[in-house]
Order: structure tokens, then sequence, then C-alpha cells
């Protein structure tokens, strides 16, 4: 009886000794991918800086750009609009933003 009990203890250390280690490489493996997903996601949300400055287009979406349309919608004004009512559209788009942390709207209208 007594001698079963040291081995069966060296065993169940050895079984939770290789559970930790498969349950280490499966969390590793996870966030590893996260991460490289996040970086692709990043990429095509146009939010690799260091491409966009190295390409000299700083700003850059990895799409389409927004056009000219699409802004004058985001901002409220007519196609036909001067200047300074685009200018006050803008400062206070970007305000309010800010206020609420929400920058996914300034990060549009920006790029």
């Amino acid at each position: 009886g007594r001698a079963r009990l040291p081995r069966a203890r060296a065993m169940a250390s050895r079984i939770i000794a290789q559970l930790l280690v498969a349950g280490t490489g499966a969390l590793f493996r996870a966030a590893s991918q996260a991460w490289q997903q996040a970086i692709v996601n990043g990429r095509k949300a146009g939010l690799d800086k260091a491409a966009g400055a190295a390409g000299g287009a700083v700003g850059k979406r990895a799409g389409a750009s927004m056009t000219l349309h699409e802004a004058n919608l985001i901002l409220g004004v007519q196609e036909a609009a001067e200047w300074d009512v685009i200018l006050k559209r803008y400062d206070h788009l970007i305000k309010v933003n800010e206020e609420v942390k929400s920058f996914y709207l300034q990060s549009k209208v920006y790029r």
C-alpha cells in the first residue's frame, strides 16, 4: 500500500507539470495570434503610421480614400459651402468627439 503512494504522487506531479506546459504553450500561441491579428487589422484601418511616414503618405488609409461627397455628409455642409463654414464644422466635430472620447469619426474625417 505505502509503496504505491510515492509512485502515484510522482505520476500526479508529472501530469500536472505536463498540463502546465501545455496550457502555457496554448496561452502563448493564442496571445501571439491575437497580436498578429491586431497588427493586420491596424494596417487595414490605416493605422500603420510607420509605413505611412516611410511612404510619404501620412494619414492615408490602406483602402480607398473618402470622397468629397462623403466628407460633406459627415460635416453636414453643402458642396458649395464656404471654407470658413467647413472649418467651423470640422473643429466642432473634433471638439465634440474629443469630449466623449470617440475617435472613430475623427479618424474618418482626418484621413
